[in-house]
């Protein structure tokens, strides 16, 4: 007898990604090969001013993928709030779509879930200007560790969600 297989649904904010999210969807793609989940990738696009929507409309033929462009408030939480609106998975994920974050770490995220509500990834290499890096540490030290008591970086553009939690939040405000 065959196991039903779970779904996730990957929210993934976009602006002026047009040269990294093909890659994505391919990495993606392999990275779920072998696993038992059923995926699709939301991509909601955000005021971008190279040709992100015109990829990703290609894209739509060759990956499990939905695109919607950015509708109310500009900014990436936004993106991700009226990403969450499109989902109807079980779980829901959310990656940056600029491949800060290894998007093979999803499938072993999701394994933790059986025993986490919320699991979150750390970068350890980032990219980017150092000074980048020493505000961004700044950051998540403040309000992770000295406001919340987090260990991790709470403003990790990775992070995997049971669907359930945003059955309890008010996200219309």
């Amino acid at each position: 007898m065959e196991q039903e297989k779970k779904s996730v649904d990957i929210i993934i904010p976009v602006m002026n990604e047009a040269q990294n999210v093909r890659q994505l969807c391919e990495r993606m793609r392999h990275a779920f090969l072998q696993t038992p989940w059923v995926y699709k990738m939301i991509f909601v696009v955000d005021t971008s001013t190279d040709n992100t929507l015109g990829v990703l409309q290609e894209l739509v033929h060759e990956y499990p993928l939905e695109v919607f462009e950015k509708r109310g408030r500009p900014g990436k939480a936004f993106s991700i709030i009226e990403g969450v609106g499109y989902s109807d998975a079980e779980f829901i994920a959310m990656i940056d779509g600029d491949l800060q974050y290894p998007p093979e770490a999803i499938p072993t995220m999701l394994a933790k879930m059986d025993l986490n509500g919320v699991v979150v990834g750390n970068r350890v290499k980032r990219q980017g200007h150092w000074i980048r890096h020493i505000i961004s540490l700044i950051g998540s030290n403040i309000t992770g560790k000295l406001l919340f008591g987090l260990k991790d970086d709470v403003q990790s553009g990775l992070k995997v969600f049971r669907r359930e939690i945003f059955d309890y939040l008010d996200l219309t405000k």
